[in-house]
């Protein structure tokens, strides 16, 4: 079961039509749990791009954001990411 998660996952992220077909076999359920576990480690890489971004911005500027805003502006980006990455998707 794990070498199969592994195999199903390595697919959908280096050739996500054909691993999606195949899992069209295995069901509704399956296929989203898959779409759910990349869309989770888009967003988690997208926030930390985009917080280094914006700390290496800030830096740059000599300014600062928000008071406060280092305990939301992750949460709020995670966020965004997720929203994003539903908007990209597409069914066929």
């Amino acid at each position: 079961m794990v070498l199969n998660f592994t195999e199903n996952l390595s697919g959908i992220l280096l050739n996500p039509v054909e691993t999606f077909r195949s899992l069209r076999e295995k069901g509704l359920l399956d296929a989203l749990m898959y779409f759910i576990i990349v869309l989770v480690i888009y967003a988690v890489l997208s926030t930390i791009v985009i917080m280094g971004v914006i700390q290496g911005f800030v830096a740059l500027t000599g300014g600062g954001l928000l008071p406060g805003s280092g305990a939301w502006m992750p949460l709020l980006l995670f966020l965004g990411a997720i929203i994003g990455g539903l908007m990209l998707y597409r069914a066929p």
